[in-house]
């Protein structure tokens, strides 16, 4: 019994190590129905043979009962046959599992009819270990336990049954009739008895041994199935990501040299949004790639310097097209104590905020709450000096119990709302996932028809800065001039006074008329109003009534020219105001027209003296790409920056101009026709080795971005790694690492 019920559970593991490996998704979900079909086969088969094994066994003992005039023996043996026969049948017509129990229960019963009719001293009762062990040789325990349970109870059942009414020996008040005695001595009957059940037990220790090796074997070959379909699977992998990242690095790197150039206001946040937006698209791109990662909880992390407000401010940027479609106006407030650079992954920290942000919004569509909503982003420093990020909306809400289970995989809202929203449920399993590897915490709080809060912290290191003032808005006096049914903008003139500007905020237009305060020459106003007619009323009247005035003018109006509009206007963007565009323009308006307003988007570039870029245009840099946009890309990179560059297309290209040229630093894909990169410097180092040549700094580039790409590089003698699409400030951090200008 102990042997069949290991059997049992080592098949039944088998088949569940089998659907963890698919789970990981390295066999198909065919495979795993096959397993269990193959299973259900062979318990066919086994069942099949036991039954024509006993009714082997039971035809010599009714010919001996029937030849000792046993009456008893030979009603047992020929009820036992016949039952055999059905079972038979059954299997015939596919009926297994009526075959397999009609079969065992009939073995019960033979055995009480056995006992029954049997003398005082027989050891009939032995039957009932062979018939105890069949049900776990016949039945599965993951797939049939019902049935197993049934099967095993029974022999008990009757056994006890057997004791508790005595009936070894009265089989004469049970039929009323006297049988014949048999003349087979009870110690050579008892004999048999042992002899046949010894032969069935063993008959089945056989099986159990046949069917564990064929278990091993199976499990092996499964085994080898999951690591060759593993191997598939990252070698595509791969090749998905050379193939998307190619033409990303193409867009990407272009935008960067854009976002260099000079420009406008309004082109410069239409391409900060192009920029962010390429860069979500990335981080997408990015998870399905770590798609077994994520199934293992093996996200990376990869802290560095970064800046902060960038950041929180191009997320919501992105996002702000899904929330004019959905009709919810976006609000974001940076306090002035959070830290301007710290130590994190910013793609992880876009990442987070993109999954809550874009939830919120969904869920707060007016389709689904029937007015417009308001969703709040706040990022503020609690007292331990962590960073804390607060997303409050006023949509739906959720129950207590969706908020149970919110962060568990392809959980949704409710079925009303699932028709509307799109997504797979995945977004806030994976944020949790990188807040918990960031040492942080992640909070919910919903109300139903109210909305919903989402808080995270996190404890990320501040880059030490030499502390300063921020003296820019000191004693500015600032009028805030605003329609009475517009909402005052939110926590916008809390920061400016807590910066030290004088701020007058109340909503002045009475009667149809703008009254005005008594004001300095200079005076900054901020005109917020649902009419352009009307601001453009204010302005006239502004203009007339105060010396020298300066303006600034919110709009909703996604088409409208923003930034400097004339020497004393501005225009800043509502929904959400970006706290580097507004100040921006007050810095604008209290400096002379030709200040040029701050980037949203920074590239943060080193700022070169003439004799830095005399020393760039000088250097001897060889770059190795076959793909022509990547080339035109990273040379205008390369100019951006000063430096010029020699151009080969393959490997064997670049071996030729490394051997033949005195080059600083050489950029080199990875993957390219001929002769690939990694050749190319492996035999570039040869020849370097052979020759008593100085070591040549070589930077790959490639499309590759898997974990163990840079292992591969720096394997093949590369000394540095550079992932597409390349940023260009990167790009530029890597150079100068080696040639140090």
């Amino acid at each position: 019994i102990f042997l069949t019920l290991v059997f049992n559970q080592k098949d039944d593991c088998g088949i569940s190590k089998m659907t963890m490996a698919q789970n990981f998704g390295s066999v198909r979900s065919e495979h795993l129905l096959a397993r269990h079909e193959i299973g259900d086969e062979r318990r066919e088969k086994i069942s099949y043979f036991a039954v024509l094994f006993f009714l082997a066994i039971c035809i010599p003992w009714l010919i001996v009962f029937a030849w000792m005039r046993d009456i008893a023996g030979t009603l047992n043996c020929v009820y036992i046959i016949l039952s055999m026969l059905i079972t038979l049948q059954l299997f015939r017509i596919k009926r297994s599992i009526m075959a397999r129990m009609f079969w065992l229960i009939n073995c019960n019963i033979f055995i009480i009819g056995a006992l029954v009719f049997a003398l005082p001293g027989e050891d009939i009762d032995l039957f009932f270990l062979v018939v105890l062990a069949l049900p776990f040789l016949v039945f599965s325990q993951r797939r049939e336990r019902q049935y197993l349970i049934t099967t095993i109870l029974l022999p008990i059942a009757f056994w006890f049954l057997t004791f508790f009414f005595q009936l070894n020996g009265s089989s004469e008040w049970l039929l009323g009739i006297r049988l014949l005695e048999t003349q087979m001595p009870q110690d050579v009957l008892n004999l048999a008895i042992r002899l046949t059940v010894g032969l069935i037990l063993f008959m089945e220790i056989g099986v159990f041994a046949h069917l564990a090796s064929q278990g091993e074997s199976e499990l092996y070959e499964a085994s080898r199935d999951a690591e060759r379909a593993s191997r598939q699977k990252d070698d595509f992998l791969a090749t998905m990501s050379h193939e998307i990242r190619t033409p990303m690095n193409g867009m990407i790197g272009m935008i960067e040299v854009l976002d260099t150039e000079q420009q406008s206001p309004e082109q410069s946040r239409a391409i900060g949004t192009v920029r962010n937006s390429a860069f979500s698209l990335l981080r997408i791109i990015d998870d399905i790639l770590d798609a077994n990662k994520i199934n293992a909880g093996e996200l990376n992390i990869e802290a560095a310097r970064m800046e902060l407000r960038p950041v929180l401010e191009g997320v919501v940027v992105t996002l702000q097209t899904m929330a004019d479609d959905n009709n919810v106006s976006l609000a974001l407030s940076i306090a002035p104590d959070v830290p301007e650079r710290v130590f994190a992954d910013s793609g992880r920290i876009r990442q987070i905020i993109l999954n809550i942000l874009s939830n919120a919004i969904k869920y707060t569509a007016d389709d689904l709450t029937g007015r417009q909503g308001w969703v709040y982003v706040i990022v503020e420093k609690d007292k331990h000096q962590n960073l804390i990020i607060r997303i409050r909306d006023e949509g739906i809400g959720m129950s207590q119990e969706l908020m149970d289970k919110l962060f568990q995989p392809f959980v949704q809202g409710d079925m009303t709302s699932m028709r509307r929203v799109s997504g797979t449920g995945l977004g806030l399993v994976i944020t949790k996932q990188l807040v918990q590897q960031m040492h942080g915490t992640i909070l919910t709080t919903s109300k139903e028809g109210v909305g919903t809060t989402v808080e995270v912290t996190l404890p990320l290191p501040i880059v030490p800065e030499f502390p300063k003032r921020d003296d820019r808005f000191e004693n500015l006096e600032i009028v805030y001039v605003r329609d009475q049914s517009c909402v005052s903008v939110w926590q916008q003139t809390d920061i400016l006074q807590s910066l030290g500007a004088r701020l007058l905020d109340t909503p002045i237009w009475m009667d149809g008329e703008l009254m005005l305060p008594d004001t300095k020459p200079g005076t900054v106003f901020i005109m917020h109003a649902r009419e352009d007619a009307k601001l453009e009323e204010w302005q006239r009247q502004i203009r007339i009534d105060c010396e020298n005035p300066k303006i600034i003018a919110f709009t909703s109006i996604r088409s409208e020219k923003i930034g400097r509009i004339e020497d004393d206007l501005y225009r800043v963007q509502l929904f959400p105001i970006l706290q580097s565009e507004l100040y921006s323009a007050l810095e604008g308006l209290l400096s002379t027209p030709e200040v040029r307003s701050r980037k949203v988007i920074d590239t943060n570039l080193r700022e070169c003296t003439e004799q830095q870029k005399e020393r760039r245009a000088k250097v001897k840099l060889l770059l190795v790409e076959d793909n022509e946009i990547n080339q035109v890309v990273l040379l205008k990179q390369l100019e951006v920056l000063g430096y010029n560059a020699d151009v080969a297309h393959n490997g064997e290209e670049g071996l030729a101009l490394w051997k033949s040229k005195d080059y600083e630093i050489i950029l080199t894909d990875c993957n390219m026709p001929l002769m690939d990169g990694f050749e190319m410097t492996r035999q570039g180092r040869s020849w370097e080795a052979a020759n008593g040549r100085e070591r040549l700094p070589v930077i790959a580039i490639t499309a590759n971005a898997l974990t163990g790409d840079a292992d591969k590089c720096f394997d093949a003698g590369m000394d540095d790694y550079l992932a597409k699409p390349i940023e260009i400030k990167s790009l530029e951090d890597k150079i100068v690492n080696v040639v140090g200008v």
